[in-house]
């Protein structure tokens, strides 16, 4: 059961790197391509004071002088699902500064809400954030910058981001590198991101729709299956209580009713939230993650119990709270707002 609950939150949360890729047995389907090979009409041409870009030499290039913020580039491409893969190839361009950063945005909002950018600079790092705060860092290193070996310098890096239903795989030169999850967005649009003094090349930009032949998981289904798995497991607890002869049986099942009251609660709670939640609604399905999070450990509590019991132990019993109506939080000893 708690393996159950585990997977169930780390399917739902954002991850750091992981040992393989999430999305597998993909098909894609041909949606948007540019080699710019001509005078493409998809990409924007500009020409002011703090940012430049255009079609030059079968590349698109871009520059990014007197200015100390990044700048978006996006493409007349339509918005496109969350199952997706782009393949593009970057190269930073000689500077004054090694912190020059090109990237590529994904799954981006219309009104600015969220969205994704995975970027490269020219000390052979990558990192992913998301682009509502620049603190929002998805990888873990320092400013969320990782290094990879699969990166090279002065040559264009390949890069492939893959998308399907809130997972996301990225590779680098055709090595994978890079797993996240994050399921807020259903659509969102594409392009580039050049960073301040930056000067860059985009060799080609190819947009697919991806099909993979996995199990898509629904989070709200899944979470109405965690609470049915919980409930279920909580009635198994109490009846493996009720075959205790230990003298805490008592204590134990007293403990086990203030815990279930507190389920009860929860569960209705979130029953309430399943019906406002909504795929771009990024508050309401944090609340519903921390109420999985709630459960997950009082559920822990009650096989402490359990354990306990087994071992005939002379511990005393977690102390029970006295407000019922309080989820207990996963740190020990906390409630939630504490």
């Amino acid at each position: 059961m708690k393996l159950f609950v585990h997977l169930l939150v780390s399917a739902l949360l954002p991850l750091s790197v992981l040992a393989q890729p999430l999305i597998t047995n993909e098909t894609i389907e041909k949606m948007y391509f540019d080699d710019f090979t001509d005078e493409t009409q998809n990409w924007p041409t500009l020409n002011e004071a703090n940012i430049k870009s255009m079609v030059l030499q079968g590349s698109y290039y871009m520059e990014r002088p007197g200015s100390n913020k990044s700048r978006a580039v996006m493409p007349s491409f339509p918005d496109v699902s969350n199952k997706f893969m782009i393949k593009t190839a970057l190269l930073l361009g000689p500077g004054n500064t090694d912190a020059q950063t090109l990237g590529i945005l994904f799954m981006t909002q219309s009104d600015g809400s969220g969205g994704f950018v995975m970027e490269i600079n020219r000390k052979q790092q990558f990192r992913v954030r998301g682009i509502v705060s620049s603190g929002q860092y998805i990888t873990t290193g320092e400013a969320g910058w990782v290094k990879s070996k699969n990166l090279v310098s002065n040559e264009f890096n390949k890069i492939v981001i893959k998308g399907f239903a809130g997972k996301y795989d990225i590779y680098i030169n055709d090595v994978y590198n890079f797993s996240f999850q994050n399921a807020s967005f259903k659509n969102g649009g594409m392009g580039l991101l050049i960073g301040p003094e930056a000067k860059g090349k985009v060799d080609y930009f190819y947009v697919y729709k991806l099909m993979a032949s996995m199990p898509e998981v629904d989070e709200k289904e899944a979470l109405a299956a965690a609470m049915d798995s919980l409930r279920k497991e909580n009635d198994s607890l109490k009846l493996e209580l009720s075959t205790h002869a230990n003298p805490n049986v008592k204590d134990a099942e007293a403990a086990i009713k203030i815990l279930q009251q507190q389920l009860e609660i929860s569960y209705k709670e979130n029953a309430a939230l399943k019906k406002k939640v909504t795929s771009t609604n990024a508050n309401a399905m944090k609340m519903l993650l921390q109420k999985v999070d709630s459960l997950e450990a009082e559920n822990k509590r009650m096989l402490q119990v359990i354990d306990m019991l087994d071992a005939k132990t002379e511990e005393t019993l977690p102390e029970n709270p006295t407000n019922t109506t309080t989820p207990i939080n996963k740190e020990v000893g906390k409630k939630e707002g504490e």
